[in-house]
């Protein structure tokens, strides 16, 4: 939502991921299940606690940039988080991967509808101010295409082990 000119879109991630992280701790609580951890948390955590301390000790030449940093990291690792929570069933994880798969290929027609149908407007309704080269909800093009590059794997990797889809 980076075409939205002002900070409510990132704010509503940020607090929904931090609800969905501890409604997973009070669930798995009270529950009596253990947490799942990986080491895929470690360069989260690092990174929140790197920036809770330039704060603290007055590390940072820009506060307000280093705060917003530390709230985008600490949601980032609520969501990867919430993940490893979520996806430990391999079944669920599966489910998920169509489903964000469908997804990407949906985004992906409707995004390159948009591009040559209107292409000063994100999703035919949110004008954006100096377009370069508008791709779906993404003001910047590298943006969907790094998107779409980490979606295109969902549907390779399937083909590519099967050897009947081949």
């Amino acid at each position: 939502l980076l075409w939205v000119p002002a900070r409510w879109p990132v704010s509503i991630l940020e607090v929904g991921s931090f609800m969905l992280a501890l409604a997973w701790v009070v669930k798995l609580s009270w529950s009596g299940q253990r947490l799942r951890l990986s080491p895929v948390l470690a360069p989260f955590v690092f990174i929140v606690i790197w920036g809770t301390l330039q704060l603290a000790l007055h590390w940072t030449v820009a506060p307000p940039e280093t705060a917003r940093a530390l709230l985008n990291w600490a949601a980032y690792l609520a969501i990867v988080f919430a993940a490893l929570q979520t996806f430990d069933d391999p079944e669920q994880l599966e489910r998920f991967l169509r489903w964000l798969l469908v997804f990407g290929f949906t985004l992906c027609l409707v995004s390159t509808l948009q591009t040559f149908t209107s292409p000063a407007k994100v999703f035919w309704y949110f004008p954006i101010q100096n377009p370069v080269f508008l791709m779906g909800p993404f003001p910047n093009h590298a943006h969907y295409a790094a998107l779409m590059e980490l979606v295109l794997p969902l549907a390779l990797l399937p083909a590519l082990n099967n050897p009947a889809k081949r």
